[in-house]
């Protein structure tokens, strides 16, 4: 996901704004749908990550995904 938004640290929106990014790049509510139940799940961060990756969305995004939708997030990967 190739773009030039900007996260401000700090912000406490800002992984809302970031999934809300993704959910606009997809346009596919399935594929998204269906990356939510994997988190919800419990998938791992560099699972939910690589599948991320195969869709074109990396970076701060799936950081902000991963800890909306995880049930229990690993802190040392979300840092947000």
């Amino acid at each position: 996901m190739k773009t030039t938004t900007h996260y401000e640290i700090g912000d406490e929106l800002a992984p809302r704004r970031a999934v809300k990014d993704i959910q606009e790049y997809l346009e596919n509510p399935l594929a998204f749908n269906e990356m939510i139940r994997m988190a919800e799940s419990g998938a791992s961060f560099e699972d939910l990550a690589s599948w991320w990756g195969f869709a074109g969305v990396e970076g701060y995004p799936v950081r902000a995904f991963y800890f909306l939708y995880s049930p229990n997030p690993d802190k040392e990967q979300v840092v947000l």
